[in-house]
């Protein structure tokens, strides 16, 4: 029996760092020529009714287990609940992606508005301490 070691992924995923959370998960997992997991177009391997294939398939589903353990391993306790329905790689990489990447005109919106009242409050602390030195 071949040992099993584990890919680690040095950063956790809390939600704020999807996009370089993937961008090394993808990277380690490309060390490990594994990362086509994610971007498969065709359907994972089926054994055939001879079993001649059961070693192709066995390999891979042991791969996307791993690369599932990657993931799994690299996420913040409260999202791992959220990852028990998936039974593959693809499925689950494509729901983080769904989850946490959004091309949304409101977010961004949103998000420049909060840009604009905190770089107004700096500018008005950064008065007040001037004044105070002053």
């Amino acid at each position: 029996m071949s040992q099993v070691n584990a890919i680690v992924i040095n950063i956790t995923l809390d939600g704020q760092n999807y996009l370089e959370w993937a961008f090394l998960v993808e990277t380690a997992l490309r060390g490990y020529g594994l990362h086509f997991h994610f971007h498969l177009t065709d359907d994972p391997p089926e054994l055939k009714t001879d079993k001649s294939n059961e070693a192709a398939v066995h390999t891979w589903t042991v791969n996307d287990g791993k690369v599932m353990a990657a993931m799994v391993n690299s996420v913040k306790p409260s999202l791992i609940m959220s990852l028990r329905k998936f039974t593959q790689a693809k499925p689950m990489w494509k729901f983080l992606e769904t989850r946490f990447v959004q091309e949304s005109g409101a977010l961004q919106h949103t998000l420049m508005q909060q840009i604009h009242v905190l770089n107004r409050k700096t500018c008005l602390l950064m008065i007040t301490i001037i004044l105070m030195i002053v």
